[in-house]
């Protein structure tokens, strides 16, 4: 009985439906046709169903409790906060530890309104009742959460609370930024600039005061992509528009005798975006480029309606320009969108999500910026030596002969924290077939002799050659038939999006626990940090990095009970780590389980690395 009723109850949460789900006529006479005793069990009215769920929460919470206490690791937390539709607050606490089975769990400790302003005490206020209140406050060890500002002051403030001895660099080595919030920020910035949060509630402003034109005038604002949004948010405007463009496109697609049915996209819908989530502007792109010639017919079709309310503004037509604009901002997207599906993963089982994924992704998608800033800047300063010739009254065959014998002109670029690196792949996979860069090929492997076999170009079949040997952002940039407007401005948003992603690079220098990650992965390892970290800014990181792996080791790793009390400046533990095996410790690092084939040894390789770079 008691278990029909639990399910009864976990059925109304987990579909998230009214405690008078139950009170149906129809649903209680179906159950009673089936079993009159089973339809006695279940309770139905609204009362009764709060009634259980508090009797629920009463039991599960004590078996929760009972997990935490035989927790092998500390308990980790993230938090996060959101505003329902109906403008209420809510906030919503995890807890992540590895059980005495070494399995990794996760388990719900709050789900609240949050009362009061969203300032980092307020919060701080909030999450530490809630670890007091379940017994965890003398355990708890990283904190996960998004970039907001008010975090930095919530977790200090929370830290400095649970022990007076931890101090600002403490909290900052106990913090961990959210991978995919940066990813967000960082696509945001590309897309809007450095407005984006103020772009993003304008356009919200606008909705809900039904200020329709100047919405749209909003959005216009920010060229094709803007313009886009507009056209789908008219078109998906009425459902008779909708269906309207459906039949348009089924009609344009039956004129194609030869495409395949499982090729149609005549039912695909245009995806509308919106500010807060840039991903669904990279969908919207994604199936604005699948829809192209549909979106362009159907669109001048529209153009003969007598009534200017129902033809697509002139101000919104996309020309060819834009759509070339559309399909660079796509391609330039489209790293950031698979790393951010890539790591929502738990990291299990060898999926991804792991924690070692943020620091090597974001290296990833910074290079990709790299790639692509390199291409702008040696075609803008190409297309301005030929502007500034024929301002001068050079003849264009001697612009020609001078652009041909220097593809790269040199240029002046700004200083930089981090140097232009060249491209590369998993030093494990360095030297093989499937290197695919000509660049990378002549100038890293060509200065670090390797005795691996090297690329053999004759290898590969005639036809495929192409997809190894190009330079990906110059091979699907359109950018040479661009004009200078739409170059200026996708440089712009290059550069944004690369500035912000680096400001968030650097501060994972903050916490040791990202590099350690890294070291305790065998297929990367100290290796990859010390091939990465080049500049003398990095080797300062690199150096950092080791002596911050090293305070942690020997906190958390000492053979010596007595060591393990000492305190280590930005990475002492808020207490002192019970006596545990091998692999329960090596469980203590977030994100870090024990199926990856883990070993100590990387810590201690570590360890004794940074002790010879002190001793130079």
């Amino acid at each position: 009985m008691a278990r029909i009723r639990e399910l009864s109850v976990g059925y109304i949460i987990d579909s998230n439906l009214p405690f008078s789900t139950f009170e149906s006529a129809y649903l209680q006479e179906l159950f009673r046709q089936l079993d009159s005793d089973f339809y006695a069990q279940i309770p139905w009215g609204r009362t009764s169903a709060k009634k259980e769920l508090e009797d629920i929460l009463s039991l599960k919470k004590a078996a929760v409790r009972e997990e935490l206490d035989e927790a092998v690791t500390q308990i980790h937390i993230n938090f996060n906060l959101w505003t329902s539709p109906n403008r209420l607050a809510f906030i919503s606490i995890f807890g992540h530890f590895i059980d005495r089975s070494n399995s990794h769990q996760s388990r719900l400790h709050a789900f609240r309104r949050q009362i009061g302003s969203h300032a980092g005490e307020n919060i701080a206020y909030t999450v530490r009742n809630v670890v007091r209140d379940w017994g965890i406050d003398r355990k708890i060890g990283v904190s996960i959460c998004d970039n907001a500002a008010s975090n930095d002051v919530c977790l200090r403030n929370f830290y400095t609370n649970l022990d007076a001895s931890i101090t600002r660099a403490d909290a900052e080595a106990r913090r961990m930024r959210c991978f995919g919030h940066i990813l967000n920020l960082v696509a945001q910035a590309f897309l809007y600039g450095d407005d984006a949060a103020s772009f993003e509630l304008q356009s919200e402003a606008y909705g809900m005061l039904e200020r329709v034109e100047e919405d749209l005038e909003h959005w216009r604002a920010k060229g094709p992509v803007g313009k886009l949004h507009n056209i789908v948010k008219f078109i998906r405007a009425s459902p008779q528009r909708t269906e309207a463009f459906k039949a348009h496109a089924r009609e344009q697609e039956e004129a194609d005798i030869y495409k395949l049915a499982e090729e149609s996209t005549a039912e695909l819908e245009v995806i509308q975006n919106n500010a807060t989530r840039w991903n669904s502007t990279y969908m919207m792109i994604e199936r604005a480029l699948v829809k192209q010639s549909e979106l362009n017919s159907f669109i001048q079709d529209l153009g003969l309606e007598a009534d200017a309310s129902k033809r697509v503004p002139m101000a919104d037509m996309l020309t060819s320009d834009d759509w070339k604009v559309l399909r660079e901002v796509s391609h330039i997207l489209e790293p950031i969108y698979n790393m951010t599906m890539r790591t929502q993963g738990w990291g299990t089982s060898g999926g991804h999500g792991r924690l070692w994924e943020v620091m090597t992704g974001m290296e990833y998608i910074l290079e990709h910026l790299e790639d692509w800033r390199l291409l702008y800047e040696d075609e803008t300063a190409n297309h301005a030596t030929e502007e500034r010739r024929r301002a001068q009254g050079e003849e264009l065959e001697s612009v020609a002969d001078t652009k041909s014998m220097s593809a790269r002109p040199f240029v002046v670029r700004q200083t930089r924290e981090r140097p232009l690196r060249q491209s590369r792949l998993p030093s494990r996979l360095q030297g093989f077939e499937i290197t695919p860069l000509h660049r990378r090929r002549e100038t890293v492997l060509s200065a670090c002799p390797s005795t691996s076999p090297l690329f053999n170009e004759g290898a590969l079949p005639v036809h495929s050659r192409g997809d190894y040997l190009q330079d990906d952002a110059r091979s699907v940039s359109n950018i040479a038939s661009m004009e200078g407007q739409e170059r200026a401005s996708i440089r712009a948003s290059i550069n944004a999006a690369w500035i912000k992603l680096n400001e968030y690079y650097t501060l994972l220098g903050r916490s040791p626990l990202f590099a350690a990650s890294v070291v305790l992965n065998p297929d990367l390892g100290l290796r990859w940090l010390e091939t990465n970290w080049t500049s003398p800014e990095q080797l300062q990181w690199l150096r950092d990095a080791k002596d911050g792996i090293k305070a942690y080791f020997e906190r958390w790793y000492s053979k010596n009970d007595d060591d393990s009390s000492e305190s280590i400046s930005a990475t002492s533990s808020l207490t002192p780590r019970p006596e545990q095996t091998k692999i329960g410790k090596l469980c203590a690092w977030p994100a870090l389980f024990v199926d990856e084939h883990q070993d100590i040894f990387w810590l201690q390789v570590c360890v004794d690395d940074a002790d010879s770079v002190k001793s130079k």
